[in-house]
């Protein structure tokens, strides 16, 4: 059963290593001078993102999805422009979720009230990207968020993410962690480029998928290697606790 434990990121910190029951890791090996996740650095977005951030207000998913059409020729476009919307244009739901009370996350009612938990992120994202032609799939699993320290036990799912299948291989986006922090009981809105086609081996310590097979690497963790696992502090916003 899921349970949305989805609180985005926590406030920016300092690049560091973390150790985990004694697994030290070496920032210089796993992240690049800035800290980045992403893979997608041969790709240049510039005018994607421009465009994208000058949308106008639209009134449905239908108007929504005629302007992304509209700035966008290929697949990795239309994917940069849909992640780049959400996270500029849908809040994180901090009240509902520090009440344990979720309202309906669907993709129509998230675009409809601008807010969500991570369900309503890649929920949403997925209707997009399929509308516009793309094979995408929402991702639950095991997420190390805000409220996450090293040496917790998960009992349950509490995270969702997105996989868009681009040039016949499958990618990985959470659009929640790239939309903003949360600072005490507050969502505060910061892109985060690192979620962005995230590297699957990297992914891997924040972000464990239920299904084994969506971790997208030769050799699958387990659950319990996963909670033995460190993590970097990239200095980027970046989740460091329950998804």
């Amino acid at each position: 059963m899921f349970h949305d434990g989805s609180r985005p990121l926590v406030r920016r910190f300092n690049l560091r290593v973390c150790c985990v029951l004694g697994v030290y890791l070496a920032c210089s090996t796993l992240l690049a001078a800035q800290g980045a996740v992403s893979q997608a650095s041969g790709h240049d977005f510039s005018g994607i993102d421009g465009a994208v951030r000058a949308f106008p207000a639209c009134s449905s998913v239908d108007e929504l999805e005629g302007h992304l059409r509209a700035v966008t020729m290929t697949d990795w476009e239309i994917t940069r422009a849909i992640y780049v919307w959400l996270t500029d244009n849908i809040a994180y739901d901090v009240k509902s979720f520090f009440s344990g009370r979720y309202p309906d996350s669907s993709p129509g009612e998230v675009f409809r009230t601008g807010k969500s938990v991570c369900q309503g992120y890649s929920g949403l994202f997925e209707r997009l990207a399929t509308d516009m032609g793309l094979q995408a799939k929402t991702i639950s699993g095991y997420g190390k968020g805000y409220g996450y320290s090293p040496g917790n036990h998960f009992h349950a799912t509490n995270h969702a993410w997105t996989a868009v299948k681009l040039d016949g291989t499958w990618h990985l986006f959470d659009a929640t962690w790239g939309a903003g922090s949360v600072d005490g009981k507050a969502f505060v809105k910061e892109y985060a480029e690192a979620w962005f086609d995230s590297d699957p081996g990297l992914f891997l310590y924040w972000h464990l998928p239920e299904d084994p097979e969506w971790e997208l690497v030769t050799r699958p963790i387990s659950l319990s290697q996963f909670e033995m696992k460190g993590f970097v502090q990239p200095r980027i916003n970046y989740p460091i606790g329950k998804s």
